[in-house]
């Protein structure tokens, strides 16, 4: 009798232990996959907001491109007194030729990051609910 009561615990031990082992293993997928999940997004991540910045960067080249005939006109003095009280346009190419085309594509970037993607989050649940 005494050994169909070990026989017992023994097999209780066995079906505790088993189910130790399933949290154990998922405990190791989870240990591999969350890592492996968070290292796509930020790659993906790098990914996408290097080519933001590359499209940034040769969108602003070609309207600084776009502008230096105009800025090369301003320089003249019979060009900046016709334009009259459009002669801040002058000014402000001016003051834009001078800035970086790189920072100002960072920041055209960071100022378009957000957490959902390239979509505002209060955008997406306009839409979802909508």
């Amino acid at each position: 009798m005494a050994s169909s009561a070990q026989n017992t615990y023994h097999r209780g031990q066995g079906l505790h232990a088993q189910g130790h082992g399933a949290r154990a293993t998922l405990a190791a997928w989870a240990a591999v996959l969350l890592p492996s999940l968070l290292g796509l997004w930020l790659l993906f991540f790098v990914l996408s907001h290097g080519h933001m910045l590359h499209i940034s960067h040769s969108a602003l080249s070609q309207q600084r491109d776009d502008e230096r005939w105009l800025l090369q006109q301003c320089v003249t003095d019979e060009f900046y007194h016709n334009m009259k009280q459009h002669s801040s346009l002058c000014d402000d190419l001016s003051t834009l030729s001078r800035s970086s085309v790189l920072l100002a594509a960072v920041q055209h970037v960071v100022n378009h990051t957000y957490l959902c993607g390239y979509t505002p989050c209060h955008e997406l649940l306009d839409a979802t609910v909508a």
